[in-house]
């Protein structure tokens, strides 16, 4: 049997187009079992940093609502109100961040269920309004909800998802806006689609943040007012209930002062 002569360069009982790591398809197969085995992972860690989080809320909740309840016969001094008014807001925002890792697993994983019924798309916008009012106020924030050009417009939604994924938006505008501004919250229609928009007159988008805020923990380059940094969940939570309604969301570059982010979903 006469040897092949091999390529210049190559190495002995190596064929030219060969490498050592195996054929094209094999590499490939490699990488996606590798890719898959990284998403398991990922997963995992953010089902056990949730059910961790959740347990240390529940936790907290217990003693909060045992002191309430020793100081609701006497009215405690101004200190003590101020204290535990702080350690509710701090449960509150932890359950929220604990919900979000949860619903942005779900999300990466394929396994968000929505329970979509056909209702009055303005009806949702305003309930994402009021659970954020006692937040806007505390911060000096006036709302500002101009919604009659889609006042009839109705959508089948997952309420509940989608006024968290409002709410993540107005949680946004706010957090970003100085005290005595207002944000404003414009509803429109056209043909079968209607667009929401979110618009604060706080200090804009840096430049690229545009691409990259809808990411999870991705932070905005703009700085926040007050109170320190958030982990970046609450835009990415929004992009996922909204593009899991056949919408999208995106931000507005038109050259206005402030900030401002719209939402299209498609009408029923």
């Amino acid at each position: 049997m006469t040897r092949r002569d091999a390529a210049p360069g190559a190495s002995p009982g190596v064929a030219p187009n060969d490498s050592p790591g195996g054929s094209p398809g094999a590499r490939r197969e490699r990488a996606g079992r590798s890719l898959a085995g990284s998403t398991r992972v990922r997963r995992t860690f953010a089902y056990r940093v949730n059910h961790a989080l959740r347990g240390d809320i529940q936790a907290v909740r217990a003693a909060l609502g045992s002191a309430l309840e020793q100081v609701s016969a006497a009215p405690p001094p101004n200190p003590t109100r101020e204290a535990l008014a702080w350690v509710e807001d701090a449960v509150a925002r932890l359950e929220r961040r604990a919900l979000d890792i949860a619903l942005l697993t779900q999300a990466e994983s394929g396994e968000l269920e929505l329970n979509r019924q056909t209702q009055r798309l303005t009806w949702v916008v305003k309930e994402a309004i009021a659970a954020w009012e006692d937040r806007a106020a505390m911060d000096k924030i006036t709302l500002r909800a101009d919604l009659g050009a889609c006042d009839a417009a109705r959508a089948a939604l997952d309420r509940t998802l989608m006024v968290r994924a409002l709410g993540a938006l107005l949680s946004n505008a706010i957090r970003f806006s100085p005290p005595g501004a207002e944000v404003t919250i414009h509803g429109a229609c056209d043909g079968g689609v209607a667009r929401i928009t979110v618009r604060d007159t706080g200090c804009g988008f840096a430049r690229g943040d545009a691409t990259r805020v809808f990411k999870p923990f991705a932070v905005g380059k703009r700085e926040a007012k007050g109170r320190g940094n958030g982990l970046g969940l609450g835009l990415a939570v929004a992009r996922a209930v909204i593009e899991a309604h056949g919408g999208r969301v995106w931000v507005v570059e038109d050259g206005e002062p402030g900030g401002a982010v719209a939402v299209e979903l498609p009408l029923k």
